[in-house]
């Protein structure tokens, strides 16, 4: 996920082990920038089979975008990437971003 996390664990100690466990699958399937993710398949694909887990929480965003009227807009990410805020190297496109064809206005 690109961050630090920090855990704090009351109870037994293989909680811990749980929890980092169910974050590195969630990075898996739906990291941006982890080529073999779900989410990246999807990004570069267009279309690809997903866990019933990854489709329910697609479909839960994507209704946040609507009920928000696209304050939270999870299709931004081509100009998220064009920007260069995925990699850090950040700079104004020169061009327009294909496939993002959304008024900001």
């Amino acid at each position: 996920m690109d961050t630090v996390m920090e855990l704090a664990v009351y109870g037994s100690e293989s909680l811990l082990a749980e929890g980092e466990e169910l974050i590195l699958d969630i990075e898996q399937r739906l990291s941006v920038t982890d080529s073999s993710s779900e989410i990246a398949k999807l990004n570069r694909n267009g279309k690809v089979a997903v866990t019933s887990e990854t489709e329910s929480l697609l479909e839960k965003a994507l209704a946040l975008c609507e009920r928000t009227d696209g304050a939270l807009d999870i299709t931004v990410y081509p100009v998220v990437r064009a920007w260069g805020f995925t990699t850090g190297e950040y700079k104004v496109p020169e061009e327009p971003v294909p496939g993002w064809q959304r008024s900001l206005w």
